[in-house]
């Protein structure tokens, strides 16, 4: 359950949870401590919602986005249920950029048996087969949702499919899913995004398939071009290369926090040094592109 608000002087009780990445909003009304009753509240799509502040009336406003729609304050009435744009949405120049597509909902199965949730965006079909990317997100504690992605926009733009997963260790999915990637189950995530990667292949949407990542997601782009030769390139933005050295120079009140992530300085190092792409450079074939 995310964005719990309640009315400063009513019963009244707005929340949303996380359906498989859109944001359901419900309002409840409470007896005490008990919910008494709850329904389902009107938002302008399928999407995300955020910051959600509710009057003792039960008027809602809130942030909403999906794919096609950037981030904008919406208000839902009470009464008539009706739901607007608090600002204009065609201001420009966002207006521009709103020709993004809807993605669709996938499910890749890994070589394991884990379920492992992508979003995919293809070009029209006169356009395919098309060059593939696969998107990876940083985190690793985050989920790649069907928010406004201009990025990803302007890729399927240029003709480019592009597939978003939540690999093992995404939040979304709850604690365990959240830490199936922890330590020396790190190798779990990267082959997540081999069968991703061949999942991609098997639909023949491309004849080639590349990765991208930033932060955690470029360590993922750097272990899985070495391991594997099912991807023709990648791009490296931002990503973490040596994890001694990240683990070493991050704040100090972080590196513990990483180290439960990642491993010990203390007692992992031969562990950090193999989960850190530098260590794998030799083994890369193709292109890749590092910002």
């Amino acid at each position: 359950v995310k964005g719990l608000c309640r009315a400063p002087s009513s019963d009244r009780v707005a929340y949303g949870t996380n359906d498989r990445g859109y944001t359901r909003v419900r309002l409840a009304h409470l007896d005490g401590s008990k919910r008494r009753s709850c329904e389902s509240v009107s938002t302008p799509g399928q999407g995300v919602v955020a910051e959600v502040s509710l009057s003792d009336d039960g008027c809602l406003v809130y942030t909403f986005t999906d794919r096609a729609t950037p981030a904008n304050l919406y208000l839902t009435e009470s009464t008539s249920g009706e739901t607007r744009p608090l600002v204009d949405p065609n201001a420009p120049p966002v207006s521009e950029l709103v020709a993004a597509r809807h993605p669709e909902r996938g499910q890749v199965t890994a070589t394991d048996g884990t379920s492992i949730e992508v979003f995919y965006t293809l070009p029209p079909e006169s356009e395919r087969p098309a060059p593939a990317v696969i998107d990876l997100h940083g985190g690793p504690e985050r989920q790649r949702r069907p928010s406004f992605n201009s990025f990803v926009a302007s890729l399927v733009d240029a003709g480019i499919a592009v597939v978003e997963p939540n690999v093992r260790g995404s939040t979304g999915r709850g604690t365990h899913f959240e830490q199936r990637d922890d330590r020396g189950r790190r190798w779990a995530a990267v082959h997540d995004v081999h069968d991703i990667g061949q999942w991609v292949h098997d639909r023949r949407w491309s004849e080639t398939v590349s990765l991208h990542g930033s932060s955690y997601g470029g360590l993922l782009v750097g272990l899985a071009l070495g391991r594997y030769d099912l991807f023709h390139r990648g791009a490296f933005v931002s990503g973490i290369a040596h994890l001694p050295t990240f683990l070493e120079r991050t704040d100090d009140w972080r590196q513990p926090l990483r180290e439960a992530e990642y491993g010990s300085l203390s007692g992992d190092s031969a562990l950090l040094e193999r989960l850190s792409p530098r260590s794998w450079v030799d083994e890369i074939d193709g292109p890749v592109y590092i910002a």
